[in-house]
């Protein structure tokens, strides 16, 4: 069991994300710089995540494309927030054209006995 509170957005079943008050979902919601809404907004971000590498997305807005691949060509990229392992770093893009982010990763249990 996790020694995490509760998210502190009404009703929310998920606890919050170590030594913060909300969870993955609600964590940037209403934030300026985040391309998270406000309450009422309809749309959630995509979040990418490590340790295990986990890709959230409503898979409503982006539909399959092909395998491995979703879209939405009525959608464009709006800002990017990487926070973590010492890192904290937000960017806004005034168009989304153009603009790529490339994730790398790797096997994490190479090399462990």
């Amino acid at each position: 069991m996790s020694s995490n509170p509760k998210c502190r957005k009404k009703n929310c079943k998920f606890n919050a994300l170590p030594d913060e008050p909300y969870c993955e979902v609600h964590r940037f919601v209403g934030t300026p710089g985040t391309g998270v809404a406000g309450e009422g907004a309809e749309e959630q971000p995509i979040v990418i995540s490590g340790g295990s590498v986990t890709i959230k997305f409503d898979d409503t807005v982006l539909q399959p494309l092909s395998r491995g691949k979703h879209s939405n060509p009525d959608k464009s990229l709006k800002s990017i927030t990487i926070k973590g392992d010492g890192i904290d770093y937000s960017a806004h893009f005034p168009t989304g054209r153009g603009v790529s982010i490339t994730i790398f990763y790797h096997d994490s249990n190479k090399g462990k006995p």
